[in-house]
């Protein structure tokens, strides 16, 4: 579980440490940047992932725009060049500071720096004075395949830290998607990001029920409180199961 994020120069987020329990609910007026916080995470996942494109942040849920609509842009602060963000757990912690650039919301995201430590030791660590032949490639994904093939020499919180990060998505269900007016555009596992896969992730838990009895005493409980909510169905169908 992560103990800490840290956001910078994000949207309406200056700068900002969030300190997430095991359930975490945002209260706000529309507009007021619950959402950001949740992009910026976003952004973080793309990033320890090695690539921050529109594709990398739409796999993830975050809203696409231009570059400067990432950017802090309050009137009485200057706009800051580079975003940063970072997340910790107990044994491990990576943080990186990006540039999106100019040329358009289709070009890869640059990368000024990048730090990973893991068990209280420096497993990378990316600064700008260095000759980054690749400033669009993440140092991270390539220490992580390092990191997996020498796991007997070199400690492994850091790897299982980044895949923690790197499957990060937000899920935002709605009912176009859900009703199958409209397809689902990222339909990732396993419910797809706007419920598309919802049915289909259903039937694959149903074909597990003979194997997992946790499985089915689950869907025993839910059949049991949709049967309570609706009485009227049950009086027309009364042996159908739902």
């Amino acid at each position: 579980m992560l103990t800490q994020i840290t956001i910078r120069n994000f949207k309406s987020i200056t700068n900002q440490e969030l300190f997430p329990g095991l359930m975490n609910i945002f209260i706000g007026a529309n507009g007021s940047g619950k959402s950001n916080i949740l992009e910026a995470i976003g952004v973080l996942s793309a990033a320890a992932s090695g690539i921050v494109d529109d594709e990398s942040l739409q796999r993830r849920g975050v809203r696409l725009g231009m570059p400067g609509l990432y950017k802090s842009a309050f009137k009485v602060k200057r706009i800051a060049p580079h975003l940063f963000f970072e997340a910790k757990i107990d044994k491990a912690s990576y943080s990186v500071t990006l540039n999106n650039s100019k040329e358009g919301s289709g070009s890869a995201w640059q990368y000024k720096t990048e730090e990973l430590i893991s068990d209280g030791e420096v497993i990378l660590k990316r600064s700008p004075k260095q000759n980054n032949k690749n400033k669009q490639q993440g140092y991270a994904a390539l220490k992580r395949v390092e990191m997996i093939e020498n796991s007997s020499e070199m400690n492994t919180y850091g790897s299982d830290f980044l895949d923690i990060i790197k499957n990060y998505a937000i899920y935002y269900p709605n009912t176009p998607v859900l009703r199958g007016l409209i397809p689902d555009l990222q339909p990732r596992a396993p419910v797809g990001l706007t419920g598309g896969r919802l049915a289909d992730a259903i039937i694959e838990l149903q074909n597990r029920i003979p194997k997992d009895e946790f499985i089915e005493d689950a869907f025993d409980d839910i059949l049991t409180l949709n049967q309570m909510q609706n009485p009227f169905y049950l009086h027309q169908l009364p042996e159908q199961k739902i």
